[in-house]
């Protein structure tokens, strides 16, 4: 907040309680006025949106609440803001969803602003999608890519998901019910994330992944191809997974480490190829784990070792 004592630069005025008090009615009229959106989607069926409020508050894409005034209905667009704006600047409508014909979208659905949605799209009741999510992009590989595999297929987002701002999701892939994958996470192509699972900020999950239940990833945390993490695992931010024994020209063989239900896997912890974390075992942050860990052990340094 600036405070001026000429109030030219349009911001709140602070030594005069008449100026102060008109600055705050322009600011209520922007802030408690409803947005309508028009919808023009690429669909067969319904394509209108309706971004409104049933209550006071100001409208943003940025912290989805359609508990306390989204309207909901096919193609949602809008959601409420606890706080009251300071700046006398309006708000800026939310684009519409971009949705390809063949993508197939529950009723009550909620999006925020510049979300795009590729074929084949699958997307159950109760979903929240925010802001600059891309949801079934498809693949671009080079010719020597290890992880070509098969046509990825459809995207599946099971029922209330949360997809959060700038996230991008891969075709093919599967999310659980009531998982949520966060700001700016991407999900590769046929990787199988299960049902209330946490994916953090700007953390990576690489094609063919497996991923159990009720699995905490925090942010920054890259999971390499081919991994496999079972039930009730949580791994700290900065973690490390690999599966290239070579690091470099490939023989054709990618072996991803395993992580059996229940462990735990340290901040900023590397994990060499083909290793199996046993259950409920224990690896230190920033350890170097290069051979197995036996079920509810503790490792710890570099190299790992069971303490």
């Amino acid at each position: 907040m600036l405070f001026s004592w000429d109030g030219n630069d349009r911001e709140v005025e602070w030594p005069s309680g008449k100026k102060f008090s008109h600055r705050a009615e322009d600011q209520r009229r922007v802030a408690y006025r409803a947005v309508n959106v028009a919808g023009r989607i690429n669909r067969a069926g319904k394509g209108h949106l309706r971004r409104a409020l049933q209550q006071p508050g100001v409208m943003a894409a940025d912290h989805p609440q359609p508990q306390d005034g989204a309207v909901h209905g096919r193609f949602v667009v809008g959601v409420t803001h606890d706080a009251v704006r300071v700046s006398a600047v309006d708000d800026h409508p939310a684009s519409e969803p971009l949705v390809a014909k063949s993508a197939s979208v529950a009723d009550d659905v909620v999006f925020g602003a510049n979300v795009v949605i590729h074929e084949d799209v699958v997307i159950g009741a109760g979903v929240v999608i925010q802001d600059n999510v891309v949801l079934g992009k498809l693949p671009l590989l080079s010719a020597s890519s290890a992880t070509q595999g098969e046509a990825p297929g459809s995207l599946t987002i099971g029922a209330g998901a949360k997809i959060c701002s700038g996230a991008i999701i891969f075709a093919g892939s599967t999310i659980g019910e009531g998982t949520i994958i966060g700001d700016q996470a991407y999900i590769r192509e046929r990787a199988v994330i299960g049902e209330q699972n946490v994916i953090g900020r700007a953390s990576g999950v690489d094609p063919d992944v497996v991923i159990g239940d009720r699995v905490s990833i925090q942010s920054s945390v890259y999971i390499t191809a081919g991994t496999v993490i079972e039930d009730e695992v949580f791994i700290g931010p900065g973690a490390i997974t690999t599966n290239d024994r070579l690091s470099g020209p490939l023989d054709g063989q990618l072996d991803g480490p395993t992580l059996c239900r229940g462990c735990r896997i340290g901040a900023g912890a590397i994990l060499l190829p083909g290793v199996r974390i046993g259950e409920k075992a224990l690896v230190a942050a920033g350890a170097l784990v290069s051979s197995d860990v036996a079920d509810g052990a503790l490792v710890v340094g570099v190299p790992a070792r069971e303490r």
